[in-house]
């Protein structure tokens, strides 16, 4: 897809277009990153791209001007059913992530919204203070949000909520194993409040304070200053203190293993959580794993949309008209189409995968339809995790409630300022 307002967009670009050259120069041979260099350039000037659009004759040149590409992190912002509003903060933490977060709650909000779904999973961090403030925006003033402790006085310290009206409704946060550093910070805090139920697999664990000093060969090292730790106590940072190379890089986790946690501390309501190998989520369940099938899949069931899709305008007709009223646009016989397409044996693996099957080709149907956040809607939409992250926000408001008594009867008068790092 395209991305909207951008050049590409206004002159017409589609999904399945096939760049045939960039500036007259055949891309045939090339990877997509060699491609993406070509066409990238100085801002304000022109490049000129070739392509091949499916049902059309010959090729086609678009003049597109470089411009400056506006990236969110607030990826995705949209109301589901019964009032539940969802955030996606999946590409990690900018400059700008708590205002385009604080934009997205106020849209929500003059929607209808009731309750609210964070999506963290693939978070892998980013700008610390951005992290801090989405968490304060649900915390009231003098609560915990997080503390770092290292082997200097200066490196211990401690941030807490100034909020003195913060946010009231129910919230649940959706991790994965790929949740790292300042989106766990986030979802470390907020469970430790009980102000949200976490719902996935454990997080990543990854909950150092780093300084980089520069040698004089050009190169650097990283040096451990400090730990991050949630309210109530847990490191964030995941031991790898004795495994090997292959357990880190596949992220073994060592409590998995032993059926325990490395450390378990109590929360505001006197609740059990479990961390010191990244953040234990509240309802678990498992990621799905991309193999290569899965990748199979992703590929060929966007060249069957392209190649057989696109081109039939009374399906692409048919199929907007049940996105409008959300009904599935991916009967069984398309499914058996797929299995044409192939030409090839595939016929177990159909069976077996058939909801995965589904489920890609309606993601890439709906990118030709609707572009890429219509698509990514839909996704969420028919997504069984976000659905059972959905069930869970009943939970997560009676928690919440809980927690606000507990904080009237437990926590002490102090300081209402969050220390600045």
């Amino acid at each position: 897809s395209v991305t909207p307002k951008t050049s590409a967009a206004k002159e017409g670009l589609q999904f399945g277009d096939k760049i045939v050259s960039v500036d007259g120069r055949a891309v045939a041979e090339m990877t997509a990153a060699g491609v993406r260099e070509l066409v990238r350039g100085k801002q304000g000037t022109d490049v000129h791209i070739e392509v091949e659009r499916v049902g059309v004759t010959g090729t086609k040149t678009y003049s597109l001007r470089r411009e400056r590409i506006e990236q969110s992190t607030a990826t995705d912002s949209f109301m589901l059913p019964n009032g539940v509003g969802y955030i996606a903060l999946t590409q990690g933490f900018s400059f700008t992530t708590a205002a385009e977060f604080g934009a997205s709650m106020a849209d929500l909000k003059a929607a209808g919204m009731t309750s609210l779904v964070i999506d963290l999973r693939g978070n892998g961090g980013g700008i610390f203070n951005q992290a801090v403030e989405i968490a304060e925006y649900f915390l009231p003033a003098g609560a915990i949000i997080v503390s770092q402790s290292g082997r200097n006085p200066n490196d211990t310290q401690t941030w807490r909520s100034a909020n003195e009206a913060p946010e009231k409704m129910p919230v649940a946060v959706l991790v994965d194993g790929s949740t790292a550093s300042a989106s766990e910070i986030l979802a470390g805090a907020l469970q430790d409040n009980d102000r949200a139920l976490i719902v996935g697999e454990r997080t990543f664990g990854k909950g150092l304070v780093q300084n980089v000093y520069d040698l004089e060969s050009g190169a650097g090292i990283a040096l451990t200053a400090a730990r991050y730790y949630t309210p109530a106590g847990r490191s964030i940072q995941r031991d790898y203190s004795d495994i090997g190379r292959y357990d880190y890089f596949q992220h073994t986790d060592k409590a998995d293993l032993i059926d325990s946690s490395a450390t378990a501390v109590k929360t505001i309501t006197n609740r059990t959580v479990y961390g010191g190998d990244g953040i234990a989520p509240d309802i678990k369940i498992a990621a799905n794993r991309m193999d290569q099938t899965s990748l199979s899949i992703f590929d060929s069931a966007f060249f069957f949309v392209r190649e057989r899709i696109v081109a039939d305008s009374e399906f692409i007709a048919q199929s907007r008209i049940r996105m409008q009223n959300g009904e599935e646009i991916v009967d069984d016989s398309v499914i058996e189409k797929f299995g044409r397409f192939l030409k090839t044996d595939f016929g177990a693996t159909i069976k077996e995968r058939k909801a995965e099957i589904r489920e890609r080709i309606r993601y890439n149907i709906a990118i030709a339809i609707g572009g890429f956040d219509s698509a990514e809607k839909l996704k969420i939409e028919n997504d069984p995790h976000v659905a059972k992250t959905i069930a869970s926000i009943p939970k997560a408001l009676q928690l919440a409630k809980a927690a606000e008594q507990s904080r009237k009867e437990k926590m002490p008068a102090g300081s209402h300022l969050r220390r600045a790092p």
